[in-house]
């Protein structure tokens, strides 16, 4: 959150950013972020962000392997929009989200599975199931009663 305009004064809108989550030698690591684009697809969409993560990961150290995606929403309590949920989004084994407040999200979408999707958010170091996504190609969210959780 410390890069250009990553969390910008009130009222303004930042810049995104995404990137990988890898491991090497059982320990993880992330990318360095790269800027999001935005971009008008259509006159019929609003503003379309994109981002094009590294299909591999050079690490001078030895082979990697990446397992996530990651990026960032330049405000506060921000939570996974319903695109970052989409079926046809999703290339790694789980998907992270951070926000200026140091919330944290995690949408595991069990890729070739049948069972749902798992929203979660960080709290007091551990990850909490906050929604569950029945149809991964909408990405709508259901969300977890507290008293379930």
């Amino acid at each position: 959150m410390a890069l250009p305009a990553a969390a910008p004064p009130k009222g303004e809108y930042g810049q995104e950013y995404c990137g990988v989550i890898y491991s090497y030698e059982g320990r993880y690591y992330a990318s360095w972020p790269a800027a999001l684009e935005t971009r008008r697809p259509s006159a019929v969409n609003s503003d379309f962000k994109d981002c094009r993560v590294p299909k591999r990961v050079v690490d001078e150290r030895g082979r990697t392997a990446i397992l996530a995606d990651y990026h960032t929403h330049p405000w506060r309590y921000s939570s996974l929009s319903i695109q970052d949920r989409w079926k046809s989004r999703q290339r790694y084994s789980f998907r992270v989200q951070m926000d200026t407040s140091c919330t944290v999200q995690m949408y595991i979408p069990y890729l070739e599975q049948e069972r749902p999707g798992e929203v979660y958010v960080r709290k007091e170091r551990r990850w909490v199931l906050i929604g569950r996504v029945m149809n991964k190609d909408s990405g709508i969210i259901q969300t977890v009663p507290e008293d379930s959780r």
